[in-house]
């Protein structure tokens, strides 16, 4: 699970940099079933990510 909080990191971090660069743009994660079923359906992940 550890992976996955390196992956919203980073995922913040590019939604930060598109805003300035090219807002119109819209980032999207790629991750495994498993791996949304397992943590990205938690709240804590879906609170960070909106």
């Amino acid at each position: 699970m550890k992976t996955e909080y390196l992956h919203i990191g980073q995922f913040i971090n590019y939604r930060v940099a598109l805003k300035v660069k090219d807002p119109e743009r819209q980032l999207f994660l790629a991750i495994p079933d498993t791996t949304y079923q397992r943590f990205f359906q938690k709240e804590f992940p879906q609170i960070v990510i909106q």
